[in-house]
């Protein structure tokens, strides 16, 4: 039940954020260019340093309040640092029901939301891609027993509809090797 009302939640927070005319970051002024702000439709960045293990898998929904896992959970520790997946403008930043929840509206009705994470942000703060946003704490309730314990959750949305953030991420170009038939010679 826990788990349905923070979701539940969430997406009223998200929603709510969307409504409220802050669901992205204001547009870009013509003639002008920040080659360290990402563009809300490019790869995201793992949120934090280094190698990663996924605890949980995403799981989709069938509908919008249905049974699913709405991101991944990432082993982590304590105080780790949390990085913005792409730039943004911070939509909430604080508690959700009992933990700390940051989610980021980065344009064209793409946002992430990161959780449990004290932040370092306040909401209608920009932030750029791989900005430290917070800190992992303890108190994930879903995180599984395995040590230290402590995972973060991470949620990608496009407007409504739930993704699987990691098949956003930059992993680096994919490269064809010629295909031999069984037995065909070398070059």
């Amino acid at each position: 039940m826990r788990g349905w009302a923070v979701a539940l939640l969430l997406t009223l927070v998200t929603g709510a954020v969307a409504a409220s005319g802050h669901a992205g970051p204001p547009p870009e002024r013509s003639g002008s260019s920040s080659p360290s702000r990402s563009s809300p439709r490019e790869p995201l960045r793992n949120p934090l340093r280094g190698p990663v293990e996924v605890l949980r898998d995403f799981r989709k929904p069938r509908d919008r309040y249905g049974p699913g896992h709405r991101g991944v959970d990432l082993l982590t520790r304590p105080r780790r640092e949390v990085l913005a997946a792409a730039a943004g403008t911070v939509g909430h930043a604080g508690f959700v029901v009992d933990r700390h929840v940051v989610a980021i509206n980065h344009g064209d009705g793409l946002s992430t939301t990161y959780e449990p994470v004290l932040p370092e942000v306040a909401a209608g703060q920009r932030v750029d891609r791989g900005e430290v946003i917070g800190h992992v704490t303890a108190g994930h309730p879903e995180c599984p027993t395995k040590p230290p314990n402590t995972c973060l959750h991470w949620g990608l949305r496009d407007h409504d509809a739930y993704l699987d953030p990691l098949v956003q991420l930059r992993t680096g170009g994919v490269r064809l090797l010629p295909w031999r038939a069984a037995g065909e010679a070398g070059p």
